[in-house]
């Protein structure tokens, strides 16, 4: 690498200066090196002041006590529940996920919360709301519900910037795994490009690969960064003998633009991939 102490010191490899006599101006460089010198220098400037920051967000340093506190509110509790009438035995079948509020007072979840399902409530900190199913995206495996009444965190989770998140970059699941009530776990993003074979979702957006502990009935949570701010939903894991802190998630730049169409009443955002079809059907409690 060039380095401007390389430049100096080769002079004094190959030549001795002379030494300025008393009274004398000391003797300068030629004008282009010092003018190339200032331009080095004014050019390492430019080039500090408008490196960009940190990936997505940069580390808050925020306490996890704090952290649960501020994201704590974003995290809410999607039952669903299921009526086989062709079945004798184990034709009512319930099912637990977890959801967060984004812009507009909806609510954010993933589409295998909440397909099929007969009845549909929220719960946020003991209230009990009814729930009208507004969009959904099968194939991305997001949907988008109303809650009614409201619920009384209506501001909702912020999203985190679009750029590139990175491997190390601390990530923070909220979530109600096995439905034992609200948890937070932490890891960090172990992958950011990570395609399973079992969901078309990470087909069309390759999902985060997270340490963090996510479990049934964590599916449709937000995943934070140490901000606060959410970097992805959390959608599926790999639990069986061998395997460990393998949970995957939603990026944001994808599930933002999902959320924001889907969340027009009575839109329908199922794609056709060739492997599934585009069937929509909207349910309300």
């Amino acid at each position: 690498m060039f380095s401007l102490f390389d430049a100096h010191s080769s002079i004094g490899r190959h030549s001795r200066p002379d030494l300025p006599t008393a009274g004398a101006m000391p003797k300068t460089g030629p004008f282009w090196r010092r003018a190339l010198t200032g331009l080095w220098i004014a050019l390492c400037l430019v080039i500090y002041a408008a490196a960009p920051a940190e990936a997505c967000e940069p580390d808050c340093a925020l306490a996890d006590t704090v952290l649960f506190e501020l994201a704590a509110p974003g995290g809410v509790q999607v039952f669903t529940i299921s009526i086989n009438p062709f079945l004798v035995s184990g034709r009512i079948s319930a099912r637990g996920g977890t959801g967060f509020p984004f812009d507009g007072g909806y609510v954010a979840t993933n589409y295998h919360v909440v397909a099929d399902a007969d009845m549909l409530v929220i719960f946020e900190d003991g209230a009990v709301h009814d729930v009208e199913i507004i969009g959904i995206d099968p194939s991305a495996d997001v949907a988008v519900l109303h809650p009614i009444p409201p619920l009384m965190e209506t501001e909702g989770l912020a999203f985190a910037p679009f750029d590139p998140v990175t491997i190390g970059q601390q990530a923070i699941a909220i979530g109600f795994p096995l439905g034992l009530g609200k948890s937070m776990s932490k890891g960090i993003i172990s992958d950011v490009s990570r395609v399973l074979p079992i969901t078309t979702s990470s087909w069309m957006a390759p999902y985060l690969q997270t340490d963090a502990a996510i479990s049934h009935g964590n599916s449709g949570g937000p995943l934070l960064v140490s901000c606060g701010r959410v970097i992805g939903m959390a959608t599926t894991a790999i639990i069986r003998e061998g395997a460990e802190n393998l949970g995957f998630s939603i990026p944001i730049p994808a599930l933002a633009p999902i959320l924001q169409s889907s969340s027009r009443p009575g839109r329908c955002r199922g794609r056709g991939t060739g492997f599934t079809a585009r069937s929509c059907p909207l349910r309300s409690s």
